[in-house]
């Protein structure tokens, strides 16, 4: 039995007073707040397993109006300025190296050498290269890191040579170049790094290389024919090296602010074959609002109509994004059937684990779930040189043996010998198997000996590069991936 308290007629008019006053203060708060229209924001905090039967997160937007939110996926996921320098300061604490060298090591191992996406700098901005893009030409490298150097507090460079683009920082009064492109910087007798100019004006016998650092690539010693050539060609050309940060570092500031239109889902699914997240947004019949997605998208199937900056659009299937802008915010007009605009998502970038924590703020609820999404076929940009980046850092003690052999002359016996000590490595081939892996090689040069862009002689003067590639490219059955890329 429930029992109330009997209060006093004084007691209860003051509690009736009391009431009376918060109530009044409550309606003038909220009369406060819907006058200054200030947005309360919903904070979603999500765990989410991925595994062979659930490969996805899907965030979902079940209402009829375009929500805007804040997304971040283990602490990392989608890097942001501040995010970034953090994550960069913590390495160098880590490593026990100077921020300047952390900074380089983290792009030179988040990005990988590929025909560029675009041609534009608005690519050049840190968060969008690293979190989407991932890879392009040296230009595209070396600006940004000059920028992140530039938000670390230092005085950074683009310079441009006769052929390459390389960044320099300014620390301890002078000059220092790191190249993150070909993930390599020298040092002279004293165990300064050297800038452009002085690697313009040293003998090669007084340069050095960066061994034992892990960071950097075996090709790039100062001992091997590769650097030679590097050395001689890009920076010895004096009369070409100038600074070009004007125009590298000169792009648009770019949001990290998602927005989903009505009825619409943002997925990120993961790819097990290719070790590599993808996403999409899937718009359902009659979406229509905000996309706002700090990626970069590539293609879309479907029907849908949207605009940006007054210009309108028709995405049907196999629709290409124009590469000249970025297409940062669509009004999505009329989705007449189910479409999907698939985004680029940097391979190299590891955010996603077994267990995955997701945290959403929006301006209103979504729906947070992990589904199994079967991951697209479509070639990806970037899949060439992703797939060559990641096997010259996985093999790297191999690439380095093959650096200090320094042949005089390659031939089929040469290439025979050393693929079997290549396959050694993977401890999962059996005797048999490895026989038939060189029956498959032998077809392999075969293959490119018919090529007319294959020569032995270019193939001799990027040693051991282009014998690495060989190995990696016969071994997982991509031969003709490997003839592209010498296109």
């Amino acid at each position: 039995m429930e029992t109330f308290e009997k209060l006093s007629p004084t007691l209860a008019g003051e509690k009736r007073l009391n009431c009376s006053r918060w109530l009044v203060v409550l309606c003038l708060l909220c009369c406060l707040a819907s006058c200054t229209g200030k947005k309360v924001a919903v904070v979603q905090n999500k765990q989410l397993i991925v595994n062979d039967l659930k490969n996805s997160f899907v965030i979902t937007n079940p209402t009829n109006h375009s929500i805007e939110f804040q997304l971040d996926i283990n602490h990392f996921f989608p890097l942001s300025d501040t995010s970034l320098l953090q994550i960069i300061r913590q390495q160098a604490q880590q490593d026990t190296i100077p921020l300047e060298q952390a900074a380089w090591r983290f792009v030179a191992n988040t990005s990988f050498h590929e025909i560029p996406y675009t041609g534009e700098t608005w690519q050049h901005a840190p968060t969008l290269f690293l979190n989407s893009v991932g890879g392009g030409f040296c230009d595209d490298q070396a600006s940004v890191l000059a920028k992140l150097w530039q938000k670390l507090g230092f005085q950074a460079r683009v310079y441009g040579l006769e052929g390459h683009v390389v960044p320099e920082v300014h620390v301890n009064n002078r000059w220092e170049m790191f190249d993150p492109d070909h993930r390599i910087y020298y040092f002279d007798s004293t165990r300064q790094i050297l800038s452009v100019k002085q690697l313009a004006t040293l003998d090669s016998s007084q340069i050095l290389d960066t061994l034992p650092n892990i960071s950097c690539n075996p090709a790039f010693l100062a001992t091997t024919p590769i650097s030679r050539h590097y050395l001689r060609d890009f920076f010895e050309t004096k009369a070409d090296n100038k600074d070009q940060t004007a125009w590298h570092l000169n792009y648009p500031k770019i949001s990290n602010q998602f927005s989903l239109p009505a009825n619409s889902s943002l997925v990120f699914t993961f790819n097990e074959k290719q070790k590599r997240m993808e996403a999409f947004v899937q718009l359902e019949k009659g979406a229509e609002g905000t996309l706002q997605i700090p990626l970069v998208p590539f293609s879309a199937n479907g029907d849908c109509q949207f605009s940006l900056e007054n210009k309108n659009f028709h995405a049907q299937q196999n629709f290409r994004f124009p590469h000249q802008q970025f297409f940062h915010q669509l009004k999505i007009q009329n989705t007449n059937q189910k479409t999907f605009i698939y985004y680029l998502v940097n391979p190299l970038l590891p955010f996603v684990k077994s267990k995955n924590e997701l945290k959403v703020i929006g301006s209103k609820k979504l729906q947070l779930s992990a589904a199994y999404v079967r991951p697209k076929s479509q070639l990806f940009f970037g899949e060439v040189g992703y797939y060559f980046h990641t096997k010259s850092i996985e093999y790297r003690d191999f690439l380095l043996k093959l650096a200090k052999l320094k042949p005089k002359k390659i031939d089929s016996a040469f290439i025979l010998k050393h693929y079997r000590e290549f396959l050694n490595l993977d401890r999962s081939l059996t005797e048999k198997d490895k026989l038939y892996e060189e029956l498959r090689l032998k077809r392999a040069m075969m293959m490119l000996t018919m090529n007319p862009k294959y020569s032995v002689e270019k193939a001799e003067e990027v040693y051991p590069i282009s014998l690495f590639y060989l190995y990696n490219a016969t071994k997982d059955g991509k031969i003709e991936m490997l003839m592209r890329f010498l296109k």
